[in-house]
Order: structure tokens, then C-alpha cells, then sequence
């Protein structure tokens, strides 16, 4: 990882002009594509009605310089490995949640009601009746699996090769 990281920050230098990336950026970056694919397949394996997603990410997390080369690796990557599992399946462009609009203000709702549901049972914010609503039905639309453990170890392993890798 090291290496990659050296040479992509080169690059990235004396072709583009712009700063390094730090490695958290690098391991969100990674982190997000997981879960990306992982949220698709577990989609794709429990409903045979889905043929297409439309993806939409906040940017935050993306360096500004490289939101175009990122939603375009990313749509491509996450393409190519999805359609070796399932041909017939289409990922549009990431698209990114810029401006405040309906949609914008229905995902991070959304996003809000899922997360209140993992804080702590202490925490004044944990709630679970609107996410268990949300989730109730079994039509395939709408699944819900934790995939934190999963993440929370592929990151170890990427900080593992960091260090070993100097």
C-alpha cells in the first residue's frame, strides 16, 4: 500500500499540482467502495426484481480537485465487479448529493432515522421504532445488515500493511 501511496501522491504533485493525500482519506476511500459493493450484493442476493441502482454520495470525504476522477473510477470499479457476479445488473453514475434538494433532505432523513438506531441504548438518540418500520417488510426493497465488524476489520488489515510496509 505504501508504495501505491507514494507513487499516487507523486503524481498527484508534479502532474496535477495538489497536495498529498493523507491516509485516512485512502482508507475512507476504500472503506466506502466496500461498502458500496457490499450494500449491492446484499441487495442483489435477496431480491431478483433489482436491475439498477443510482448511487448518491455526500462529498465530503472526496478532495475537491478529485471529485470527477473519483465518481469515475468508482462508478467503473464498482461496475466491472458487480457486473462479473451479476451480468444483468447496472450501476449508474455516482452522482453526488451537492445541492439541497428533495432528495438530498429525503437521504440524509433517511440516513438519520438508520443511524439512531445503532447509537448506544444509553445515548439520548438511540431510537428504534422509525428504523424498525422502515425495515419491517420483507419485499427485498429495503434490507438492513450491520457491516461494521466486516469494514472494521478490512481497515485493520489495510493499517497492518501500512505499518509492515514502512
Amino acid at each position: 500500500m505504501k508504495p501505491l501511496l507514494n507513487i499516487s501522491n507523486q503524481i498527484r504533485g508534479r502532474e496535477r499540482s495538489i497536495k498529498e493525500r493523507p491516509i485516512a482519506q485512502i482508507i475512507h476511500s476504500k472503506i466506502l467502495s466496500n461498502c458500496l459493493f457490499e450494500s449491492i450484493t446484499l441487495c442483489l442476493e435477496n431480491s431478483q426484481v433489482l436491475k439498477t441502482f443510482e448511487i448518491f454520495i455526500d462529498a465530503w470525504s472526496i478532495p475537491a480537485k478529485d471529485i470527477p476522477l473519483y465518481l469515475n473510477f468508482r462508478t467503473e470499479s464498482l461496475s466491472k465487479h458487480i457486473s462479473n457476479l451479476f451480468p444483468n445488473v447496472a450501476v449508474q453514475h455516482i452522482q453526488l448529493l451537492e445541492d439541497d434538494t428533495k432528495r438530498k433532505r429525503f437521504i440524509d432523513s433517511v440516513t438519520s432515522v438508520v443511524s439512531r438506531k445503532f447509537y448506544p441504548h444509553s445515548n439520548a438518540k438511540f431510537i428504534s421504532i422509525p428504523f424498525d418500520i422502515l425495515f419491517a417488510n420483507s419485499s427485498g426493497r429495503s434490507i438492513s445488515v450491520d457491516i461494521t465488524e466486516k469494514e472494521i476489520a478490512i481497515m485493520k488489515k489495510m493499517l497492518n500493511e501500512i505499518k509492515q510496509n514502512g
